[in-house]
């Protein structure tokens, strides 16, 4: 048999309270599992709380993985443009123009990622807020939060690519070819 108690006593002293008044009923009545509502609830929210941790990490993991398959798609573009670069350099850009291009390239890779990407977002909020209670399809914070940092990883992921271009020898790539 299980039954809640409501007390405006602190919850140890309500369980020894509890055992005292039993124990004056039936002696040979034995009470188990005395449990306060706190760790009643928690109990129940346990297994939902490791997945939303395992989903956070996955999460963070998943941003990780981005970030470097957007690197090695720019070293690898930065590598494949290296004459061009040269080029461009020997006529004359300087180092902030040669960034801004190889950053531009960046750009258009993660509009692209977020054009397609925020409304398959959306889809898959809509599915998972039919699916757990309390959850809500649109929360502007997170997403804005989200986008931000995308779009933060993003730019990290460019820079060194964009610095190795900007430390190209016009000389040594012109003669590479």
């Amino acid at each position: 048999m299980s039954f809640y108690v409501r007390s405006a006593l602190p919850s140890e002293q309500t369980i020894l309270e509890l055992r005292r008044v039993m124990a004056t009923i039936d002696s040979d009545l034995p009470l188990e599992s005395l449990w306060t509502m706190e760790d009643q609830v928690r109990s129940n929210i346990m297994a939902d709380r490791i997945v939303m941790q395992l989903s956070a990490l996955f999460a963070l993991l998943a941003t990780i993985l981005a970030m470097m398959g957007l690197f090695g798609v720019m070293a690898y573009s930065v590598t494949q443009r290296i004459r061009e670069i040269g080029i461009r350099m020997a006529l004359g850009a300087d180092t902030p123009k040669i960034r801004k291009l190889v950053m531009g390239d960046l750009f258009h890779l993660l509009v692209i990622g977020m054009a397609i990407g925020i409304p398959l977002a959306l889809v898959v909020a809509r599915l998972a807020e039919s699916q757990l209670y309390g959850v809500t399809a649109f929360d502007f914070p997170i997403m804005v939060a989200t986008i931000v940092t995308l779009c933060i990883a993003s730019i990290l992921a460019g820079l060194l690519p964009a610095r190795r271009a900007t430390q190209v020898d016009p000389v040594n790539s012109l003669r590479q070819e």
